[in-house]
Order: structure tokens, then sequence, then C-alpha cells
């Protein structure tokens, strides 16, 4: 996660507005990811949001609309920065996966993150206490009123108050996997 001040200086690097709440969107178009959804979703707001963004990551096809940034494909070791210059991560899956690195990458980063209630999301995101959950994340209003619910208050998206830094740290992780493999093996 970066401060205040170098999330600023990071948007001017990334030519992003500094007063715009940004959400980030990163996969690729299947429909599975559910981006149509967060696409119809967002007509929605923009209605009654002018200072608010969605940037899109990861598609093939260009995605145009009103207050959409479509920054096209990137490499994985290119997507730190716009999980750090953001400030919510839209995770739209509509089926079940296993544990979302990009979910956790962006919670790491410091962004606040809305997610599928679908698999270990909820796992990632601690029974939805490190993000909101969205338990019917193939309606367009349930996404809908999650965005505006996080527009419109202060939800305190760590109430465990972790140390993101220490959470999914690799080292760690890399020792419970060997462990789990050791299990399974013995």
């Amino acid at each position: 996660p970066l401060t205040f001040e170098e999330k600023l200086k990071l948007r001017i690097k990334l030519k992003l507005k500094e007063n715009k709440k940004y959400f980030l969107w990163i996969s690729q178009d299947r429909p599975k990811k559910g981006l149509f959804i967060i696409l119809k979703a967002w007509e929605k707001i923009v209605k009654n949001n002018k200072n608010v963004e969605l940037l899109i990551l990861g598609t093939f096809n260009e995605i145009k609309g009103k207050q959409i940034t479509w920054l096209g494909r990137k490499p994985n070791s290119e997507l730190a920065p716009y999980y750090q210059a953001t400030d919510f991560y839209l995770f739209s899956t509509l089926v079940h996966e296993g544990h979302s690195l990009a979910l956790t990458e962006a919670l790491k980063s410091g962004a606040k993150c809305l997610a599928s209630n679908i698999g270990p999301n909820s796992e990632v995101l601690h029974s939805g206490n490190l993000g909101l959950l969205i338990d019917k994340p193939n309606f367009i209003n349930s996404w809908v009123e999650a965005i505006n619910n996080v527009l419109e208050n202060e939800i305190d998206f760590n109430k465990e108050n972790l140390d993101l830094l220490k959470l999914y740290d690799f080292s760690q992780w890399s020792k419970e996997i060997k462990k789990i493999f050791y299990d399974y093996n013995s």
C-alpha cells in the first residue's frame, strides 16, 4: 500500500486525475469474469456520480463508455501500479475459482476490494472483514448497491486491523504449501 502522497504521485505518473475515485477491473474478457455485469452497473453509477472512473485492464477488445478508461492488456509485471493507484478493486467472477491472486494483489496493494461472494473469495477477504462481499454477483443491482454503498459511506475495509504487508506473505505461504504437500504424501 502507498501513502496518500505516494498515491497522488503515482496517479500523476499514470496520467490519472488526483481527485477522482477510481475503480479497477482486471481480467480477461470472458463472460464468467462478469465484466458485462459491471459495465451495466457502471451505466447506472455514472448517472449520479461524476467523480468516478472505471479502469479496465486485461481485455483484448476495447471497452468504451462514460467515465471508463480502457487500458488494454499489460504484462503481470506492470499491474502493481494500477492496483496501488486505484481506490477500489472490483472482482466480479461469476464462477467458483481457486484462491484469487488478483484479489490478493489488490488487497495487498491497498485497494478496497468488492468481490463476488463465491468460492474462496470470502476466505481471501476474511469473511468480509477485509472487503465487501457481493452475495448475488450475477445481479446488476447488487453491484450498483455495493458501489453506491462504498461511495456514500465510510466503510472499514480492515476491521481486523491486519498488517496487509504480512498477510499472504510469500515465504509463509510457501512453508504452508510445502506442509500440505508433505502431509498429503505422508
